[in-house]
């Protein structure tokens, strides 16, 4: 370009990618250009600057660099025609603002610079004079304030960093389950700071091709998957304040360092419904990592199915992420690459547990990742989405991860047979067992109860008794052999196919008892002589000591 005294009419995008910036200072556009801001380009910015848009405060602070430039006397600045109708924007979408923003350079007889390769080819071919800018050029460092890259925050110990307007920056440092919070500035941060800092993890993502802008919403939260940096931008509405939270994987570990024995890691290769559950940082992703190495390894195709893109998972893995406003196209897709095993991170809503169930039943291998406190809470998500027959044939292997290691292991199978704690041979239903699978041993017992479905843990040998009439579950321990204090007795429920009969020994028969639930008085009775009290199953007080078995609440008695 040479130094002619033309006016240059800027279009939105050389506003957004900040490259009218540099042609400024470098100049390419002579001495003390005159820069021309069509009304049109203006309300654009403002509209997107509005909605919380990353794109319209990066171009709104290229304005504001624009104005100090003329106040400087570096350039001439001028804007030029009027704002859009509401008709102008309803037709945008079919290039009516574009072709406005051609009209004034035609009436101003400028120079349009634009970073539209049709917006330029359009000019040409109407003989309009045009500079066409390459987009991908990295915003103008020198027009920001000077600020650290996200990367130097971290040293190899830092899980995440956290940065917050109105405080210093913070550190979480050590490794999952220990860990500790540490100040790593003194500097307190600022709103200004904080944004120069996310326009320029926002040019660096759409630079990067392995990077990733997952979401931009308008309500101000942002996620971006920066090489292997995870990083949160949130701005009000969405938060009080401006921050930005950035978290790195620390550690790439594979299956054998979890130090698994050999039955559990033949289990894990031939496991086909996988949940890995487990607390916020306890290093479910990458126990899945591994899990998805272990795949590759046994020649599986294996793909992720992401919210957000993070998983540090083999190049032969590849990463998908939900398609929006498209239901069912996601598995639609996924089904016709034919994955032996898919990794979906994170099962959390209705949507997520279907597409789960959806793929599983469909033959493809799954491996969700689950927010829970235990393994059977992990289970516990999909019974209410799931027919509690299908449990098994969805999920086969649960995994629960607490402070890096893999504390348990639960396997499902489905049975006839008599619940514990029911006496009655007569009410056998099916049951799914949620047994340990390194020992066999069966820790859950998952039934139906009425309308209600009944997650129930399992004692052990030691406190299992059987009788004639069936299996007997003890609640509350062994029965003391005489009051407690003196007067205080406690029973065995046992469930039959009508009543509920609360058993205690029999020298206390004929005695007046009070019934106390949970520490408090629920009904007044008589003691058999064999030292039972019997209560209708569809009774109040009934269904009041159902309601206390299944959340392992005190019944006890004291004798009048």
């Amino acid at each position: 370009m040479t130094e002619s005294k033309i006016p240059y009419l800027v279009d939105t995008s050389v506003v957004i990618n900040q490259r009218i910036l540099k042609l400024i200072q470098k100049g390419n556009l002579g001495e003390k250009p005159e820069i021309l801001l069509s009304q049109i380009v203006i309300a654009e910015i403002e509209n997107q600057a509005n909605q919380k848009k990353e794109s319209g405060i990066i171009a709104l602070g290229t304005l504001l660099t624009l104005k100090k430039m003329e106040k400087d006397g570096t350039i001439i600045l001028r804007t030029v025609g009027d704002r859009p109708t509401l008709e102008q924007i309803n037709l945008n979408p079919s290039g009516e603002l574009d072709a406005r923003i051609r009209m004034e350079a035609k009436k101003n007889n400028a120079h349009l610079i634009t970073s539209d390769h049709i917006q330029a080819e359009i000019a040409e071919v109407e003989s309009i004079p045009t500079t066409f800018v390459m987009h991908k050029e990295k915003p103008d460092e020198e027009a920001l304030p000077k600020f650290p890259h996200i990367s130097e925050f971290f040293d190899p110990e830092t899980l995440s960093v956290h940065l917050k307007e109105g405080i210093s920056p913070l550190a979480k440092k050590g490794v999952p389950g220990r860990w500790r919070m540490e100040n790593i500035g003194d500097e307190i941060l600022t709103a200004h700071h904080l944004n120069a800092l996310a326009s320029k993890i926002l040019g660096d993502a759409k630079e990067d091709p392995k990077s990733f802008i997952e979401i931009q919403d308008a309500a101000g939260a942002t996620v971006v998957q920066l090489r292997e940096y995870r990083i949160v931008i949130t701005r009000p509405p969405f938060s009080n304040a401006v921050e930005i939270t950035a978290v790195r994987p620390l550690i790439k570990l594979h299956l054998d360092d979890y130090e698994l024995s050999e039955k559990l890691v033949e289990r894990l290769k031939k496991a086909e419904g996988v949940l890995v559950s487990g607390s916020p940082g306890a290093g479910k992703s990458t126990f899945v990592a591994a899990l998805a190495e272990l795949y590759v390894n046994e020649n599986k195709i294996v793909k992720t199915l992401e919210g957000v893109r993070d998983l540090q998972v083999p190049p032969q893995v590849t990463q998908y992420s939900p398609i929006k406003g498209a239901p069912g196209r996601t598995e639609d897709i996924l089904l016709l690459v034919r994955p032996d095993y898919t990794l979906y991170d994170e099962v959390r809503t209705t949507k997520d547990f279907e597409v789960y169930t959806d793929m599983r039943l469909a033959g493809v291998g799954m491996v969700g990742v689950v927010h829970a406190s235990s393994a059977i809470d992990a289970v516990q998500r999909f019974i209410s989405r799931v027919e509690m027959g299908m449990l098994p044939s969805i999920i086969d292997t649960i995994v629960h991860i607490h402070d890096g290691h893999v504390e348990q292991i639960l396997g499902l199978k489905l049975s006839v047979k008599v619940p514990q704690g029911i006496m009655d041979r007569e009410l056998a239903r099916p049951v799914v067992d949620a047994y340990n699978y390194e020992t066999g041993e069966v820790e859950f017992e998952i039934y139906t109860f009425g309308d209600n479905v009944v997650v129930s843990p399992v004692s052990g040998g030691s406190r299992r008794e059987h009788g004639a009439g069936g299996r007997k579950r003890r609640f509350d321990g062994p029965p003391p052999e005489g009051p407690r204090n003196g007067n205080e007795i406690y029973f065995h429920p046992n469930i039959t196919k009508k009543n509920i009969i609360l058993s205690t020994n029999g020298k206390f028969g004929q005695k007046m008892v009070s019934i106390y639930i949970g520490g408090k008085f629920t009904f007044n009775g008589v003691i058999s002589n064999n030292g039972d009290l019997r209560i209708g199953m569809r009774s109040s007080i009934g269904k009041r000591i159902m309601k206390a078995i299944r959340n392992s609440e005190q019944i006890y008695g004291l004798i009048e």
